[in-house]
């Protein structure tokens, strides 16, 4: 049986704090997400893995790659297949999802479904899906939002051995 109401915002124990931040503090959180908890979490996250600990990875975020542009990331070690997706490996246990040519947001909304209609996923797995479900829900009903169908290049050095000073890029 699934709980009532909303759903939860992260994907590990949380609560409500009320704070007062200066306003150019809380343009700069906007502009990282528009969700002022949420980019506090990924600023957080961020400067644990500066000084060198594991952050726990977001199930589903977006990282800004140019002004205005973000990738949607998600936990690769929890969702490891979307129907038409390459999951593109994106530091320790994220990927960012490379749809095929000439999909969009909303054919990765029905990935999704997709995926939650196959009986054989683990619980784990279909909380986090459900997680994703709802992000792009939002997403895609945000104004301040709009998604745009773009290819990628991604190249991958063949393995030539043990050698991993081969395998560095250059």
């Amino acid at each position: 049986m699934s709980k009532r109401g909303r759903p939860a915002k992260f994907d590990r124990p949380s609560r409500l704090v009320a704070m007062t931040l200066p306003e150019e503090v809380i343009a700069a959180l906007r502009s990282r997400n528009r969700d002022l908890a949420k980019a506090v979490v990924e600023l957080v996250g961020e400067s644990v893995d500066r000084v060198g600990q594991r952050a726990l990875p977001e199930t589903v975020s977006l990282v800004p790659v140019a002004p205005r542009r973000f990738l949607i990331t998600i936990d690769a070690s929890t969702v490891r297949h979307l129907p038409g997706c390459d999951l593109v490996p994106f530091g320790s246990d994220a990927a960012f999802l490379a749809l095929e040519s000439g999909r969009g947001l909303s054919d990765l909304t029905l990935a999704v479904e997709d995926r939650l209609d196959e009986p054989r996923i683990d619980e784990r797995e279909r909380s986090a899906l459900m997680r994703i479900r709802t992000a792009l829900y939002e997403w895609r009903r945000d104004p301040n939002f709009s998604d745009e169908a773009r290819s990628i290049v991604v190249l991958k050095r063949k393995a030539v051995g043990a050698d991993s000073a081969r395998d560095a890029p250059r």
